[in-house]
């Protein structure tokens, strides 16, 4: 009995790469999936100075932790990126119920439509908090706040920091050339409006310990000056895995993901 078990638990560890493997594979043969992933990171991930890539806002730690992805043949990349974004979220989510509700959601289907890396903030809030501080600030507009206590360490920091000076040696002084740029792009944030209700959400989890990723990454949205849709996704996941087992709650949660580009795209 113990051996079938075994030996059923082998099958499915070396099959699992194999269908995620058929699984990039075809998604790499969808024409309109991921236009931000191929005119965008991919090429910044395979330039020798990624900032320098037109479109590129991010710092240059996230293009190097995408590079292996990047190396790939040009549509097999795009795939493999896909299925590691499904991965991750999956992972983090931690069980089939919920992740199939984050599945529905505007920004996970967005994510991946558009072929964006925000799922890398998902890394951070799963990592030990050691390592946080690197992914969370690959992706600062959508979950920057969620480092509050827990994840502020002084390893924490100092990985960053020396992320930070090793960037400014291989590339230049980059953020000079992120700011002189204007227009980013797409923007769906409330700033300023915003601002005094990510202040208050700040302040309640402050004083109860900043015990909520969920709140910390909404407040993260309400005080960024930009961002895309796709950088909702740390936010609606975080709410979906911490919500209590109540399908009108996580429901909710879905709608007004939907609610929120539709009041952004095509006003009230």
């Amino acid at each position: 009995m113990v051996g079938r078990k075994q030996y059923k638990t082998t099958l499915a560890i070396a099959l699992i790469p194999v269908l995620a493997l058929g699984l990039a594979i075809g998604l790499s043969a969808v024409p309109w999936l991921g236009p931000d992933w191929e005119n965008i990171y991919r090429p910044a991930a395979l330039a020798a100075r990624p900032n320098d890539v037109r479109g590129n806002f991010a710092p240059p730690w996230i293009y190097w932790t995408l590079w292996p992805i990047a190396a790939l043949p040009d549509a097999l990349s795009k795939g493999v990126l896909t299925v590691a974004t499904i991965v991750i979220c999956r992972l983090y989510i931690g069980n089939w119920h919920r992740f199939i509700a984050l599945c529905v959601t505007m920004p996970f289907l967005a994510t991946l439509t558009f072929g964006q890396v925000d799922a890398l903030a998902l890394i951070g809030l799963m990592v030990p908090a050691d390592l946080s501080l690197l992914f969370l600030s690959m992706k600062p507009q959508s979950a920057a706040l969620a480092t509050f206590k827990k994840r502020l360490t002084p390893w924490s920091v100092s990985s960053l920091l020396i992320a930070l000076v090793v960037s400014f040696m291989l590339c230049g002084w980059w953020p000079t050339a992120l700011l002189s740029r204007g227009q980013w792009g797409t923007d769906c944030s409330p700033w300023p409006w915003g601002i005094p209700f990510g202040l208050i959400l700040l302040a309640w989890q402050w004083k109860r310990g900043f015990p909520s990723d969920a709140m910390l990454c909404l407040a993260t949205l309400l005080l960024s000056p930009y961002f895309f849709y796709t950088s909702m996704l740390p936010a609606t996941a975080t709410m979906i895995k911490e919500l209590d087992d109540d399908w009108l709650s996580i429901a909710t949660v879905i709608v007004l993901t939907w609610l929120f580009v539709f009041i952004a795209r095509v006003g009230l």
